[in-house]
């Protein structure tokens, strides 16, 4: 298996030092793909969340995200191309049984555009690149108040990658994960208190 230590979202990409498009001159051709990983010659990609590989019958985890809503992240690995755009994309749907209730008959389903070249900010505290998209964002279904239903139910991971060499598909058996841990869910399950509007009275007129 050909994978490197994930990056967490909030780091960006290092600097390349030429056109991504065509390399740095130096005669590797994948110098100026910051996003790229080594690893087989032809279009591969793998999954992990938390830092560790995504596999068969393996556990997909719910979490608080930090913009305060529950979402299932995952971060892709790929290599094997040379891309013809700065981004790769993804089509992702995530199916758990009895829970379908979301966009086309899926729990969770989106497109995504991931980043793969080398961003270098233009100048200091800009967060040009903290906001490129380097990872799977999927948001499970408004229709289910409690999360904890889906909670060790099986679920499959299906994932799309385009390459300039056709299309790759890969589809994971997974279990889903959706307990809560350390008070870690009260940021994004908590609720208003209901109150009572304001009395506005009307302002005399002059």
């Amino acid at each position: 298996m050909f994978t490197r230590p994930a990056t967490p979202h909030w780091m960006s990409y290092p600097p390349g030092d030429g056109d991504s498009s065509t390399g740095d001159g130096d005669g590797d051709p994948y110098a100026d793909w910051c996003g790229l990983s080594e690893g087989p010659t032809e279009p591969w990609f793998e999954l992990s969340q938390f830092g560790d590989l995504l596999t068969e019958a393996g556990r997909v985890e719910v979490e608080c995200g930090f913009q305060g809503f529950f979402m299932i992240e995952i971060r892709p690995e790929l290599g094997g191309f040379i891309p013809d755009a700065e981004d790769v994309s993804f089509h992702v749907t995530l199916d758990v049984e009895g829970y379908n209730v979301g966009p086309n008959g899926h729990f969770a389903e989106s497109d995504f555009d991931i980043y793969v070249a080398c961003c270098e900010e233009t100048y200091e505290y800009s967060y040009e690149c903290y906001y490129l998209s380097t990872t799977f964002q999927l948001f499970p279904p408004d229709q289910i108040a409690d999360l904890s239903v889906i909670h060790e139910q099986p679920g499959q991971l299906t994932v799309t990658m385009q390459t300039p060499e056709g299309s790759v598909e890969r589809e994971l058996d997974v279990q889903m994960w959706a307990l809560q841990q350390n008070m870690e869910w009260e940021f994004c399950e908590y609720l208003y208190p209901d109150m009572a509007p304001l009395q506005i009275s009307a302002l005399p007129i002059p």
